[in-house]
């Protein structure tokens, strides 16, 4: 998929534009956000169920919980949410301990 890293990257900036931690974001907002048009609303649910499931996704942020939630502008329709969380790199002890 070569649209992949371009929304992972606008997904990492959409989270540190908001404060970073953990935010709550819907598909629609996050479109809304960056002027993306509705042809890719498949495409970034579909990145955000990949992170969500397989947690060896190698992304910078992670989706922790979906939820099914009624659309505001309009209650008959149902939407997801995601609970996006930025991770935090680990840095890895050096095996070699200097004196």
């Amino acid at each position: 998929m070569s649209c992949q890293p371009a929304i992972l990257d606008l997904l990492e900036e959409y989270i540190e534009m908001r404060g970073g931690g953990e935010q709550w974001l819907t598909v629609q907002e996050f479109r809304r956000y960056f002027g993306i048009g509705r042809n890719n609303t498949h495409l970034i649910s579909g990145i955000l169920h990949r992170i969500h499931k397989n947690p060896m996704f190698t992304s910078s942020c992670r989706v922790i919980r979906i939820e099914k939630i009624r659309d505001p502008a309009q209650p008959y329709r149902n939407v997801s949410r995601y609970l996006i969380r930025k991770m935090v790199p680990h840095l890895k002890k050096s095996s070699i301990q200097e004196p």
